[in-house]
């Protein structure tokens, strides 16, 4: 279910840990293109996880410049840390 998603997600996010990459990237990858809250979740943990990850500095940057205000807000603060 997405609540449990959700728990995964924040859960390894905040770990913020290298061993959650893996996981992570791969769920993010499932979650690419959706524009979704889901994949913003995910890209955030990742970037939390590994700063230096291309893939969450890939979809971040494509969420920071969208039309969604509150998506693309929290984007451009997970950028600029």
């Amino acid at each position: 279910t997405s609540a449990r998603f959700r728990a995964v997600v924040v859960s390894l996010g905040g770990t913020r840990e290298k061993l959650a990459v893996p996981t992570l990237r791969r769920l993010l990858a499932e979650k690419r293109g959706s524009n979704s809250a889901s994949e913003l979740m995910v890209a955030c943990a990742l970037r939390q996880c590994d700063r230096s990850d291309d893939l969450s500095q890939e979809v971040l940057s494509r969420l920071a410049g969208g039309a969604n205000g509150p998506f693309a807000r929290l984007a451009q603060r997970m950028l600029a840390k």
